[in-house]
């Protein structure tokens, strides 16, 4: 009798086990599957905006008269071509439906062709010889490829960054005007948008050094021109303006 009672206590607690580690084992794997195959999706995604932004730097300076524009132009079309057939492999592998990474997008079909519009669109322009047009398009679609990750609630710094870009681009005139009334009214959006991109750094190819020491510069930068407006110093917006802009295209590259 008491063998009988072992051996069921046995057999009962072996099946607790081996359900418990089955259970912990098929979490596991999915989790680790679906998080492997969304972050591998970004990735891709990323790669195809690294080209777009060095194609669109090829472009800023040959609208700026800088370099050896036939060169640049020849650049900037082979990276625009490039990252056309990256984008329409991953748009032709989700025919049906979106990558994991996108699946919460309301209308993933719809975005995905509106980048490839604006990848075709800056392609023409460029084989046209228009660099300025081109490197407007290019802003705009980098714009797309932005609201496609904020559409579908992931969370990158290179996008806070982007936004961050957009406010503070116009300010020029201001910080060449010496508009401090103007600056004033603009710093709490900058400041919101430092605070935002500084609040769990998210995504980019760089080391965690690296990127923290970008982002480190970046603040320290943000600080300065905020404190020269405060303080009335108009004779060092410029540089205060310039250094700032400068470090929050240096921690965008990383974080892209």
């Amino acid at each position: 009798m008491r063998t009988k009672i072992r051996w069921a206590m046995l057999a009962v607690v072996t099946v607790q086990f081996l359900t418990l580690v089955g259970c912990a084992a098929s979490n596991q794997i999915s989790t680790e599957d679906s998080g492997t195959k969304a972050d591998a999706e970004l990735a891709r995604v990323s790669e195809v905006r690294r080209m777009l932004r060095s194609a669109c730097g090829e472009l800023r300076a040959v609208a700026a008269g800088q370099g050896n524009a036939d060169a640049q132009m020849d650049k900037a079309r082979r990276e625009t071509e490039e990252a056309m057939a990256k984008w329409q492999s991953i748009e032709s592998a989700h025919q049906r439906e979106a990558p994991a990474a996108y699946r919460s997008h309301p209308d993933w079909h719809r975005a995905a062709n509106e980048i490839t519009l604006g990848i075709e669109e800056m392609r023409a322009e460029i084989v046209a010889g228009q660099a300025p047009l081109a490197f407007k398009t290019c802003g705009s679609t980098c714009g797309k490829f932005v609201e496609l990750n904020e559409q579908a609630s992931i969370r990158r710094t290179s996008d806070i960054l982007f936004h961050f870009r957009k406010a503070a681009k116009p300010l020029a005139e201001a910080v060449k005007a010496g508009d401090l009334a103007r600056l004033k009214e603009a710093l709490g959006a900058l400041q919101r948008l430092r605070d935002d991109a500084l609040s769990g750094p998210i995504g980019g190819t760089a080391t965690s050094e690296q990127k923290q020491q970008a982002m480190d510069e970046f603040s320290a930068a943000v600080d300065g021109f905020v404190y020269s407006i405060q303080a009335g110093q108009t004779g060092d917006l410029a540089t205060r303006y310039d250094i700032m802009m400068k470090a929050m295209e240096r921690a965008y590259d990383l974080f892209l």
